[in-house]
């Protein structure tokens, strides 16, 4: 006969368990993204730093760690055990800032249950997203979705908090977003960009939906108008509408939606002005932008000059279908 033996396990927790619970931070961990394109400058990251330790210290949270990772554009990337050694670093290097990372660590028992955990905030700033992050996006979307560009992915700022207690979590996105909110905008270099950027999607549509249009009532004018009187109205008709009229519709559709990206890419360059100015390179960079603006305005003009001569000419031709019509 088997035997069985009953033991008794003490209500108190065990010691080894605690220790993991503190050490690992909570599954659960929510991400919010700011599209706004503030500028990051050195006394307004050390005022995040002030608000985000007032906050914890109205929750009696006085252990507070935190870090921070500078990534250069000439894959140099320096590590602080701080913000304070952050702050103290010497910022007149001539490399471009690529991306900032920082992270606030704590234990804290946000449900007050007795379940401590080693929490964080961190908050990642960057011009453009993590290749990681955009290689990931691109092979996971589904046929056709990496022809439309999500803003918010590209959003500048992302904040992402591990907490067990979505209250608490909700209150430090609340002063990330106020801190956002506060912070001055980067600016283009021309005040008519921000005019343009916000007509982009009326301009990249009117150009893919009305050039395809003239240039096929152009071909019909060609036809009506240009060819020997001898050949009867009927052929030309069917001539200009079964042979030629699909073609060079869709030759049309493709040059359009090729101008409409070239300008749409233009606009984006202009509006898309560098968020860091910590080094002495970021400062460079602003110089190195308002050149880059002037060149992509140039190409604006020149593209919406040969525009607008293409569609004058072809409306030109259009109207021979008006004084061959019967």
């Amino acid at each position: 006969m088997k035997k069985h033996s009953l033991s008794i396990i003490s209500e108190e927790p065990n010691s080894d368990l605690t220790v993991l619970k503190i050490a690992s931070a909570s599954r659960n961990s929510s991400s919010q993204l700011y599209g706004d394109r503030i500028l990051l400058t050195i006394p307004n990251i050390e005022d995040l730093h002030k608000k985000i330790k007032q906050k914890l210290n109205l929750h009696g949270i006085k252990d507070l760690e935190s870090s921070c990772s500078l990534q250069f554009k000439s894959d140099r990337v320096e590590n602080f055990d701080s913000i304070d050694s952050f702050l103290q670093y010497d910022f007149k290097l001539e490399s471009l800032t690529e991306s900032l990372g920082i992270k606030w660590t704590f234990i804290f028992d946000s449900m007050e249950a007795g379940n401590s955990h080693l929490h964080c905030v961190s908050l990642r700033f960057a011009d453009f997203p993590a290749p990681g992050a955009l290689l990931q996006r691109m092979l996971s979307a589904r046929a056709g979705d990496n022809d439309e560009q999500d803003p918010d992915f590209f959003a500048p700022t992302v904040c992402k908090l591990d907490f067990a207690d979505n209250r608490f979590a909700t209150e430090l996105f609340s002063v990330v977003s106020g801190w956002i909110k506060a912070q001055p905008r980067v600016e283009p270099a021309f005040e008519v960009i921000n005019q343009i950027k916000n007509y982009e999607d009326l301009i990249r549509s009117f150009i893919e939906n009305t050039l395809p249009i003239i240039a096929l009532l152009a071909y019909l004018g060609i036809w009506l108008g240009l060819l020997p009187e001898q050949i009867s109205t009927s052929v030309k008709y069917s001539v200009a509408w079964m042979i030629g009229g699909g073609a060079i519709f869709l030759l049309a559709n493709y040059i359009s939606k090729a101008v409409a990206r070239i300008i749409g890419k233009n606009i984006r360059r202009m509006s898309l002005v560098p968020i860091f100015q910590l080094t002495s390179g970021d400062t460079n960079q602003i110089t190195r932008y308002i050149a880059r603006s002037q060149k992509s305005a140039y190409v604006l003009i020149a593209t919406g000059v040969l525009y607008g001569l293409s569609q004058g000419f072809g409306l030109y031709l259009a109207s021979k279908i008006f004084s061959h019509l019967p």
